[in-house]
């Protein structure tokens, strides 16, 4: 639940992209939802919803595509020159993470974030990253996906084997046997949470949102992006949640994960037999028509 002046940010989207629609005029509205749709303002008490002693700070980032001539974006009225704070916000996360990165994400493709998140585990030698993604078998399309995915993971463990931990969500029969969340946490300080994928697509031109949570906690309530992360590992581990308070002492639980696990160990799946002009002819494709980037804003 997103309360206070974040929840007025993301109330926006719906309006701005309401307002842009081009058969909005042609709908059916009645006297009360119009006035709902146009006549909102933001309380002036809206500050008052914040605990005085238990601040949380949040910011809204989007992701909105940048005009050109590429057949992959369709501008916005509302954002002429595109936008992409997702990605800035995300950006700004790993370079400043000290302790450990968490991510939970569908794709995990992104060049940009390959690079980054190597750069930050080169900069700092006690940097962890533990990876939770879907089982590559369920991923579509998957002679693609596979490869750029099991290549993107491998350059990260190029830079920090020992420091870099994959896995795949391994829970048969169960409602949450598949990965489509776009979760980070860093730190047990920040996290973020949204729609962006970790592919290009989300990170320059789809339409995408993402909210930052930074909660320092006040000495006494566990903080926002911890408890998410205890919540997380228990369920994915199958450890009581009191055993994961301790983010050092819990990361000893993904090296040697328990019996009743419900993640299992990443496998390398490159697939470095094939010819270098079927590779290059499958790069081309993939860079053209599955996951192109559009560009930097302008």
């Amino acid at each position: 639940m997103v309360v206070g002046p974040a929840a007025w940010d993301l109330l926006q989207i719906f309006r701005v992209r309401w307002a842009d629609h081009p058969k909005r005029a042609s709908l059916p509205t009645s006297p009360i939802n119009k006035q709902r749709l146009t006549g909102i303002r933001l309380p002036r008490n809206i500050e008052a919803t914040i605990h005085p002693d238990h601040k949380q700070w949040a910011q809204v980032g989007h992701t909105y595509p940048p005009p050109g001539p590429s057949a992959y974006t369709q501008w916005y009225d509302f954002a002429p020159r595109g936008e992409q704070t997702a990605r800035a916000i995300i950006l700004h996360a790993i370079a400043r993470a000290t302790n450990y990165i968490y991510l939970e994400d569908q794709y995990m493709v992104s060049p940009e974030a390959s690079r980054a998140l190597q750069a930050a585990l080169i900069k700092n030698p006690k940097l962890q990253l533990i990876i939770l993604i879907p089982d590559p078998l369920f991923t579509d399309p998957q002679p693609f996906y596979k490869d750029h995915q099991a290549q993107f993971l491998a350059r990260l463990k190029s830079v920090a084997r020992d420091r870099v931990r994959v896995f795949v969500l391994d829970n048969p029969g169960n409602v949450h046997s598949y990965v489509h969340s776009k979760t980070w946490i860093f730190d047990d300080e920040f996290a973020i949470i949204g729609s962006a994928n970790c592919n290009s697509r989300s990170w320059t031109y789809d339409s995408e949102v993402v909210i930052g949570i930074c909660d320092p906690g006040n000495g006494v309530n566990q903080r926002m992006p911890h408890r998410l992360r205890v919540r997380l590992w228990s369920e994915h581990l199958n450890i009581p949640e009191n055993e994961l308070d301790d983010w050092s002492t819990a990361l000893a639980r993904w090296v040697n994960p328990p019996s009743g696990r419900h993640i299992r160990r990443y496998i390398d799946s490159v697939n470095n037999r094939r010819p270098l002009r079927l590779q290059l002819l499958l790069d081309g494709v993939w860079n053209r028509e599955i996951d192109p980037d559009a560009g930097p804003l302008r």
